[in-house]
């Protein structure tokens, strides 16, 4: 294939002369006289042995064949900024089986297919939760999935050298790695500790995924893949979830209900928490003295009686056939996607999807559910007059009445060169530019539940019998549009020199980053809009950001409406992030049995009050390896192939997102009748002068082995992470005027075992069987944290410390 092969071992057949191919797989090996044999092993390959003469000793080009009856992969990993022979990496590295991936593609998430494949790697499919983790939480902020959280809690990816902008809110996979084709992968490798991940700075805390997408070989004739696959997914079996039929849920609310807890008058009043199911009427009638006893046993029987659990269960499943709604890749090239989707209104089944609620009737037409409206039936009639608009709730007719559709397209671009300088020194550039829009068209038709309610809460009149006065337009729907853009550009530029003497294998690097990542969005609402004509109504702004008195269905303590979200017509928003920063990192191998790597960063924030040395962070990490298989006295042992042990140490940090902590107060625009021009100022994120980086010491021990000829193979690893300084909220004192800031917090810790073990059972030229098992322990314990109230008195003080381990 052309792929040069870094680390292969080059010696004479007589002598002891040995050296190393670098990075490119060249060498240089002194002393050779025509006529001598060249011998040249390298894992997974066959032994080539080459005799020199007059046409070939200066520039002798070695192509190695693979062997079946030999480790199959080439035992390289990669960090992003370099290729090691694993031999010479003291790190924690996990490269995934691509094999094995290909085989069990079940979607278009490459990640997804990860499972079960790399140890400490935990790939959740859960919504709204950490998808991705490595060695667990390093850090709480992160672990809430809100939007604007303060930290991260997902690994950094790098998708062929470059990091992949991040996904902030609610801690998604990035919309690159999403639209990443799986067939374009080559290479997955997971870096899990500080040496392995500390060459990428702060930002990888958590660890980093590595991707390498495929491309063509020099000299290499064009090759077309095909691949397609279907899934089949079995519904999920709801009868496995324990929930109360329509029985034991009624005979349950009548022994929970108490009307003195929450009187008639309070909860038939509420515009918003109260819609009273069947249950609870039939109680409170009772109670009230308005049906007898007997008639109220009836109804709760004939509640009883009814079992909506299949319609629900119909629901569910149509919420899971239309979610995705209809849904279109087009993978034009590498590096540029188009995703297509569009959506309806689904009804959410959740916890509050009453058994004895039917949806539909035994004719088959849908029913509508006064109680979802949140309105007791008196308030809903009241409002209803007013309004003139009708305010019933139709789960199954919503799923027609507003649409969202999906339009993004992202395109991206690496390059770079390579400058040989002077024997093993050279100068690396590498540059990036990613770019991506994404278009959203969110359409709610006046059928739909939420335009009616919306005009029914700024619809003003005194009695039924009065014409309303409708502060926004009654006719025609909602149209809202988003339109998203982003780009990034990444530099980085390095000196590398990667040369043997002898017995002695060293690489180094000293090179500088810079990256800036830039999104901006645009969106707008109208009222009033017709699909037809595509035009829509004026909103008068000024009236009804301030609140209005005596509306139809009121939305601020229960006796007027405003806008309380503000003039949501029109919204722009720009987020920009940049750093730089500056790396070195250094690898030592002697005679093939020492290695020893180090590495170090040094990025810079201005997040971090005045000090310039708050500002910059080091990052640096230290690690060791020894190769006990490759000293002579382990030569006479045949059945062992290769047998090691490794140690690293590194301290790694974190900072937070952009725009959530800082050391000065942050402000930002709002809408208030109060401000002159209804457009004023507010401190959006207060200061924090004492904020400082979260700190992360990771402390490794690693077992790598092999046996019987590659037969069996495995490794064993040990670690222990210790966090201080966790970024989350903090309670300043009261007279600052802020409730909490961002700040320092607590600590934590990680600490767990990881094994994997690897057989060959059959190798042939035609049938292979191979087996893997993994094995991954975490514990996962918070050390210290603040309370989730401010201490105001000495005894709260004195319990705190019960918060501290």
């Amino acid at each position: 294939t052309g792929t040069p092969l870094p680390g292969a071992v080059v010696k004479l057949k007589t002598g002891d002369n040995v050296v190393y191919t670098n990075t490119e797989g060249r060498f240089v090996l002194e002393g050779v006289q025509p006529g001598n044999v060249i011998v040249v092993t390298y894992i997974g390959y066959a032994t080539r042995e080459i005799t020199v003469n007059g046409e070939n000793a200066s520039n002798l080009r070695i192509v190695m064949s693979t062997d079946v009856n030999k480790l199959a992969e080439v035992d390289v990993v990669s960090t992003g900024y370099q290729t090691l022979p694993r031999e010479r990496s003291a790190g924690s590295f996990a490269k995934v089986d691509m094999d094995v991936v290909a085989n069990r593609t079940i979607s278009m998430n490459v990640l997804q297919s990860l499972d079960g494949l790399v140890p400490g790697l935990v790939i959740n499919n859960a919504p709204l939760k950490n998808q991705v983790l490595i060695r667990g939480l390093s850090t709480v902020s992160g672990a809430g999935n809100l939007p604007g959280q303060s930290t991260t809690a997902q690994p950094l990816y790098v998708v062929d050298g470059l990091p992949v902008p991040a996904s902030n809110d609610y801690d998604n996979l990035p919309e690159m790695i999403l639209n990443l084709n799986p067939q374009d992968v080559e290479s997955i490798t997971v870096l899990k500790d500080a040496t392995a991940a500390s060459i990428w700075g702060s930002r990888a805390a958590n660890g980093v995924i590595v991707i390498k997408t495929k491309s063509g070989a020099f000299n290499s004739k064009m090759r077309v893949n095909y691949n397609t696959f279907v899934n089949f997914q079995g519904k999920p079996d709801l009868d496995y979830i324990p929930t109360l039929n329509s029985q034991q849920y009624v005979q349950t609310g009548v022994e929970l209900f108490n009307a003195g807890h929450t009187e008639w008058r309070t909860i038939s009043g509420q515009y918003f928490g109260g819609g009273i199911p069947p249950l609870e009427l039939i109680l409170y009638n009772q109670e009230r003295g308005l049906i007898s006893a007997e008639r109220a046993t009836a109804q709760l029987d004939s509640l009883s009686r009814l079992d909506n659990r299949s319609q629900i269960k119909d629901l569910f499943y149509r919420n899971a056939l239309f979610k995705p709604a209809k849904a279109l890749s087009l993978y034009l090239i590498t590096d540029i996607s188009n995703n297509i989707a569009s959506g309806k209104r689904n009804y959410n089944v959740n916890n509050f999807s009453i058994p004895y609620q039917m949806y539909r009737d035994a004719e088959g037409n849908n029913l509508t559910v006064p109680h979802l409206t949140d309105l007791s039936d008196s308030l809903r009639r009241d409002a209803e007059g007013r309004s003139r608009m009708k305010l019933g709730y139709n789960p199954l007719d919503e799923f027609d009445y507003g649409s969202t559709n999906r339009d993004a397209l992202m395109a991206r671009l690496n390059g770079g060169f390579k400058l040989d300088i002077y024997r093993g020194l050279s100068f690396q550039g590498t540059y990036g530019y990613s770019k991506g829009k994404n278009n959203i068209r969110d359409f709610e038709s006046l059928q739909s539940f939420t335009v009616r309610r919306e005009i029914a809460q700024f619809a003003v009149a005194a009695t039924p019998a009065n014409a309303p006065r409708y502060y926004i337009p009654a006719t025609g729907g909602q149209l809202t549009t988003i339109n998203g853009d982003q780009h990034t550009w990444d530099i980085r530029n390095q000196l590398a020199y990667d040369n043997t003497f002898g017995k002695h294998q060293f690489t180094a690097l000293l090179g500088q980053e810079a990256r800036e990542e830039f999104s901006t969005s645009l969106s707008s609402k109208v009222r009033g809009f017709d699909e037809t004509l595509l035009t829509h109504a004026n909103v008068d702004w000024a009236t009804i950001v301030a609140p209005i008195m005596g509306t139809a269905w009121p939305n601020v303590a229960n006796v007027a409406s405003a806008m309380t979200a503000g003039n949501d017509s029109f919204r722009n928003s720009e987020v920009t992030n940049r750093f730089t920063s500056y790396f070195a990192n250094l690898a030592y191998t002697f005679d093939r049995r020492y290695s020893l790597n180090a590495s170090w960063r040094n990025d810079q924030s201005n997040l971090f009050g005045k000090d310039k040395s708050a500002q910059n962070k080091p990052i640096w990490s230290l690690g060791g390896r020894w190769n006990i298989s490759n000293e002579q006295f382990m030569q006479s042992v045949d059945w062992l192939d290769r047998l090691s042990v490794r140690a690293t140490y590194g301290i790694m940090g974190l900072s937070p997102n952009s725009g959530v902590a800082a050391s000065r107060d942050i402000t930002g625009p709002t809408g208030s009748a109060f401000f002159p021009g209804s457009i004023g100022l507010r401190v959006i994120t207060p200061g924090n002068p004492n904020l400082s980086w979260e700190r992360t010491a990771t402390t490794n021990f690693g077992l790598d082995f092999s046996i019987f000829r590659e037969r069996l193979s495995g490794n064993v690893e040990l670690y222990n992470k210790n966090t201080t300084d966790l970024i989350g909220v903090v309670f300043p004192n009261t007279l600052t005027g802020f409730v909490s800031i961002t700040g320092n917090q607590g600590n934590l810790n990680n600490k767990g075992i990881e094994a994997s073990l690897s057989s060959d059972n059959i190798r042939s030229r035609n049938f292979n069987w191979s087996t893997s098992l993994n094995f991954a322990y975490n514990k996962n314990k918070l050390i210290k944290v603040n309370r989730a109230a401010p201490i105001t008195t000495g005894a709260a003080k004195v319990v705190s410390g019960a918060m501290e381990d």
